[in-house]
C-alpha cells in the first residue's frame, strides 16, 4: 500500500526542534504553526483538518522538509519510539 502525501507522518528534526524554540528562521504563519504541530505520530491529514490550512499546509510541509526542519517518519523506524521505552 502506497501512502499519499497527506497520510505521511512527520517529526521535527534536531534543527526543527531548535527552530521551534528559538525562532531563528523566517517562516510563514502556516509553516511555523505546522512546525509546532508535527509530533511524529499524527498524520498530516489530521493536522490539516485541525488547522484548516488545506493546500497551504501541503506547501508548508514541503518547504519545511526542504529546510530540513521536519522529516517523514518511516513506519519501520523505531528510533522515534526509543525514548518511550521504560528503563530497566
Amino acid at each position: 500500500m502506497t501512502l499519499t502525501h497527506e497520510q505521511f507522518i512527520y517529526r521535527r528534526t534536531l534543527s526543527g526542534q531548535t527552530e521551534a524554540l528559538l525562532w531563528r528562521e523566517k517562516l510563514s504563519t502556516v509553516e511555523r504553526g505546522l512546525l509546532l504541530s508535527v509530533n511524529g505520530y499524527t498524520p498530516l491529514s489530521v493536522l490539516m483538518q485541525l488547522r484548516r490550512d488545506g493546500q497551504a499546509a501541503l506547501d508548508a510541509i514541503d518547504h519545511l522538509v526542504e529546510m530540513q526542519l521536519v522529516e517523514a517518519v518511516d513506519e519501520l523506524d523505531t528510533e522515534a519510539d526509543e525514548g518511550l521505552q521504560p528503563s530497566a
